[in-house]
């Protein structure tokens, strides 16, 4: 078995039994390229100068809307507060490191980032939006609350039985409901849309599918609400280039699952936990996929520096030098990641939260 004392998405109940949680991100990972993952979930490399435009304005868009909603919830949302807000998230995150990123300049750096959120609050978050929050950043991971399955395996001369209970983990930007469906409410930002139809991108897709999948087990726990449909995603797009016509700056696209389509989901993510297993239980080396290297999500890889050096020492030196060691996720830990990317798991369950506020908000 290999060393798993310093990993935080797997748990030894007894020698005989684990728990392992992984989210969208870590089982893609896992089948895009396995040195990869080796690299980021088992060592926690990171790198020192952080991550690319794309995700660090990822990040931080998804951090505003966050607010906006949580302050719309409340009743405290308002202009003035939205432009403090932004200009600190956006100083915070230093992104003006990024001032010569060709889509930095298409936005218009910090007046143009404060610009889109006031245009997103006037298309999206108004007082006719059709879509009632339940709840916001509602994660799930350590809690157990997406359980997609149990397996057994054997282990040492005597064929002992271990078994392996597999979760999901994630969260939700916003759970919502129009009154018949409930679902998760996704963020996605795009440099340009140009005349691309963004809704093949995303059919189908693993990352919606879990959060369509993680919605319907959720809502199982919000007994005023499980009459709802569960098969629903709205995802909400936004154009990063500056456009004065909200119409062509914002999409929304709604995405459906039958309950085929969900148990076949959670089968396909069932036999990518057991393979990750069997690579901790036996041992096994990482194997690479070279076809990525240059090709992850669109960019090249944060390791191929390290993997196109000739010898493993070569690779040590760079590893030393430009990356920082043991910073794995911890799906307990808010504010954590798995890739950087907003924490996909709490040590608040949060479906007591979204309970609470399912609950509180029909009272």
């Amino acid at each position: 078995m290999k060393d798993i004392t310093k990993l935080n998405w797997i748990k030894v109940i007894s020698p005989n039994e684990y728990d392992l949680y992984l989210d969208h991100h870590m089982l893609a990972s896992w089948r895009m390229c396995q040195a990869h993952f080796e690299l980021l979930h088992m060592r926690g490399c990171r790198p020192k100068n952080g991550y690319s435009w794309s995700l660090e304005f990822g990040i931080l868009f998804h951090k505003i809307t966050e607010e906006i909603y949580a302050w719309k919830k409340e009743g405290e949302y308002d202009h003035e507060r939205l432009i403090r807000r932004g200009i600190e998230l956006w100083d915070g995150a230093n992104m003006d490191r990024f001032r010569e990123h060709p889509t930095y300049k298409s936005l218009g750096g910090k007046p143009g980032f404060i610009t889109m959120c006031m245009q997103y609050i006037s298309y999206y978050a108004n007082d006719t939006e059709r879509l009632r929050v339940i709840g916001t950043e509602v994660a799930f991971g350590r809690g157990r609350e997406v359980w997609l399955g149990s397996f057994f395996v054997t282990t040492g001369s005597r064929y002992e039985l271990i078994k392996v209970n597999c979760y999901l983990a994630g969260k939700i930007d916003f759970l919502a409901e129009d009154g018949r469906k409930l679902g998760p409410v996704d963020h996605k930002t795009r440099a340009i849309f140009g005349k691309k139809d963004l809704s093949i991108e995303y059919n189908p897709h693993e990352s919606i599918t879990g959060y369509i999948y993680a919605s319907r087990e959720l809502v199982k726990k919000i007994p005023d609400m499980s009459h709802l449909q569960t098969g629903t995603a709205w995802m909400n797009f936004v154009q990063v280039q500056n456009e004065s016509d909200m119409a062509k700056r914002f999409r929304r696209i709604i995405i459906m699952r039958t309950p085929d389509q969900l148990e076949a989901y959670r089968v396909r993510q069932l036999e990518t936990f057991k393979d990750i297993f069997f690579y901790l239980q036996w041992d096994r080396t990482a194997t690479w996929n070279t076809e990525v290297c240059t090709h992850w999500y669109g960019t090249t890889c944060m390791y191929q520096a390290v993997h196109r050096l000739p010898t493993r020492s070569d690779q040590l030196v760079v590893l030393r030098a430009d990356f920082t060691e043991n910073e794995f996720w911890n799906p307990e830990k808010e504010g954590d990641s798995d890739n950087g990317q907003p924490v996909s798991g709490n040590s608040k369950t949060n479906t007591d939260a979204v309970q609470e506020q399912g609950v509180r908000s029909n009272t």
